[in-house]
């Protein structure tokens, strides 16, 4: 029975993870805005779209821009800001502060920048602070290890939606692990979002015919 209870809550939690990660949206940058990382990887496309996770997010990101007119024309680029805010299920887009001229920019960005983060057409909140680089030559070489440090020193973590669930082979001996010594008891695994799927999967598979019966049963009741 305990082993059954497992197996059925292992397998809805599974279920709800995977359907978030389903509907999660996209940040979209709009033109002048380039994206360097989102939720701490920096494999993404600094113009194009890049998905997000079910509630808190960070990216990281910088307007790099040809403003101005005549003499006064030329490239600008901010040093780059880290963006923290809430997502659903709709895309968010992200636009750069407004500005007229390079000087103007250059004045913009020495105080609190106003990035234009909206979503289904309207605005939402965010929290943006300036990424500070490290002296000397190439000040944000290493961009990785910056935001590491930014999120230790403000208390935040950021990183893909995970959930922590027994391994698959574990559903059987579920009664038994409770009389086990700490040293033979085996650390739970991360599951990331993208295997929940594969997850769901290894725990029917390795369920017994009742087990599997009971998760239809469960499964037909949620529709």
């Amino acid at each position: 029975m305990c082993s059954k209870k497992v197996f059925i809550k292992s397998i809805t939690t599974l279920s709800l993870m995977w359907a978030s990660t389903v509907l999660a949206a996209d940040i979209i940058p709009e033109k002048g805005v380039s994206l360097l990382m989102v939720n701490g990887s920096e494999d993404v496309s600094k113009m194009k779209p890049s998905a997000l996770k079910s509630g808190q997010n960070q990216i990281v990101v910088e307007m790099d821009k040809n403003i101005g007119k005549g003499s006064s024309n030329g490239q600008f680029t901010s040093a780059p800001f880290v963006i923290t805010f809430e997502a659903g299920s709709d895309d968010i887009k992200i636009n750069h502060p407004k500005v007229h001229s390079i000087q103007h920019a250059e004045q913009v960005f020495k105080n609190e920048p106003k990035w234009r983060l909206t979503s289904a057409g309207k605005s939402i909140d965010y929290k943006s602070n300036e990424l500070k680089g490290k002296k000397g030559f190439m000040p944000y070489s290493d961009m990785d290890e910056l935001v590491k440090e930014y999120n230790q020193q403000n208390g935040i973590y950021v990183g893909p939606a995970a959930i922590t669930v027994a391994a698959a082979s574990q559903v059987e001996p579920a009664v038994k692990s409770a009389k086990a010594t700490p040293k033979q008891q085996k650390p739970s695994q991360a599951v990331a979002h993208p295997q929940a799927l594969e997850q769901m999967q290894a725990w029917y598979l390795k369920a017994s015919k009742e087990d599997r019966k009971e998760f239809r049963k469960w499964m037909v009741d949620q529709d």
